[in-house]
């Protein structure tokens, strides 16, 4: 009687590590898209993004307005150093292994307009972009 109360105990103990790990992993495959090792971000994580940003070097040459609207993040650069004003264009934030990353996509098509760049905020007005070891510094405007 002794073993099979043993037995029992382990077998419970067991089925539930494994109930506890199949929820965990199926609430991560929900926020995360395991191809890409992606996962999503809070919105109040990058809320700081939201407004005006201004190349740091500088200001006059290149700006970048981040809005969002309902789930979208809609980014548009303007300035002398991409040739005026671009249209409005989204972006996809999400947390690749530990850091901040975003790349801009097309809505209609679902192609991607930018290779996957890093975000990482340096202060309380302050930002830079990263792709590689190059890395643009913005402030706010």
């Amino acid at each position: 009687m002794r073993k099979l109360a043993i037995a029992l105990a382990i077998l419970v103990v067991v089925g539930g590590f494994g109930t506890y790990l199949a929820l965990q992993l199926q609430q991560h495959a929900t926020e995360c898209d395991s191809a890409l090792r992606h996962c999503a971000v809070p919105r109040e994580e990058i809320a700081f993004l939201e407004g005006e940003w201004c190349l740091e070097s500088d200001p006059a040459s290149l700006r970048e307005s981040v809005r969002f609207e309902d789930e979208r993040i809609l980014v548009r650069q303007s300035g002398a150093r991409v040739g005026g004003e671009r249209p409005w264009v989204e972006a996809r934030i999400f947390r690749s292994m530990g850091v901040l990353v975003y790349f801009e996509h097309d809505v209609e098509t679902g192609e991607r307009l930018s290779s996957e760049l890093t975000l990482l905020r340096t202060g309380e007005t302050t930002r830079q972009t990263a792709l590689g070891p190059n890395r643009v510094s913005w402030a706010r405007c």
